[in-house]
């Protein structure tokens, strides 16, 4: 079997996400992402680097996620271990370099948890790569 391999498409995923303008609202989803959230990398073949940037919320309350993505967007899947013991969770994702970046730069400053500034870092870093190799940044 032939390892599958990424070709560079020369430009960027568009700018997606839809921020609240509310100092309340937002409030609420960095408290969630502090608490129930994940700010990570995952690997993918890739030319511009294999790792590419997510955040993720999950909750076993579906209104809640469901909240998110009427919110801001992205994307919500659900899972279930098939024990009779265990709700079924429900997980809100971003990705995409861009809608990354803009989310974390508004969250950083209201986190108390989680330390952002790494992946933060490797989203420009990612972006100005696109860039020096000629591709489009869609904003």
């Amino acid at each position: 079997m032939t390892k599958r391999r990424y070709s560079y498409r020369g430009k960027m995923a568009p700018l997606t996400i839809h921020l609240p303008r509310s100092p309340r609202v937002l409030g609420y989803i960095a408290g969630l992402l502090d608490g129930e959230g994940t700010v990570a990398l995952f690997n993918r073949n890739d030319v511009v680097g294999k790792k590419h940037p997510y955040v993720s919320i999950g909750n076993t309350n579906h209104r809640l996620i469901l909240w998110l993505y009427k919110t801001m967007g992205g994307t919500v899947t659900s899972g279930w271990t098939g024990n009779t013991k265990h709700k079924r969770c429900y997980v809100w994702r971003l990705q995409g370099t861009l809608n990354v970046l803009a989310f974390l730069r508004v969250m950083q400053p209201m986190l108390r948890i989680k330390n952002t500034k790494e992946v933060i870092r490797f989203c420009e870093w990612k972006i100005a790569k696109v860039e020096e190799l000629g591709g489009q940044v869609n904003e």
